[in-house]
């Protein structure tokens, strides 16, 4: 679901590609991401799956922590190890991933169907524009 993705998205560990809790200010020029709560209309019974969307696409802050020091030791390891930690960090995106997609289906699952057939709208990737002809 592309609107949580908006929501998930944190700045990468240079090394590590982990997300962080916070997500980084959009760069200048470009559109926020539709305040969700705001555009669906969400009543107070409906926040706490929202909410779980948010707390799913968050990794640990001791795991943050752990694999900040482990890319850092990245420079003099050898390249299996590197590839180690290449999988691992896959692991836990892979991971979150799959968190996330499952709090999305019930935050879907509490929604009214207006709510739904919007969400749908909001979050249908768009047709891609074709590159110019030379």
């Amino acid at each position: 679901m592309r609107a949580s993705a908006v929501v998930v998205t944190g700045v990468l560990l240079a090394s590590a590609g982990l997300a962080s809790a916070q997500a980084p200010p959009a760069p200048q020029g470009q559109a926020q991401a539709p305040d969700l709560p705001t555009l669906l209309h969400l009543r107070p019974d409906q926040l706490p799956a929202y909410h779980a969307v948010e707390a799913a696409g968050r990794d640990p802050p001791a795991l943050l922590a752990r694999m900040r020091a482990k890319a850092q030791s990245l420079p003099s390891q050898t390249f299996p190890q590197r590839l180690d930690f290449q999988a691992e960090v896959m692991t836990i995106e892979a991971a979150r991933a799959h968190r996330v997609m499952a709090a999305e289906r019930k935050f879907y699952a509490v929604l009214t169907p207006a709510q739904q057939h919007l969400l749908d709208q909001v979050t249908a990737p768009r047709p891609q524009q074709a590159p110019a002809q030379r």
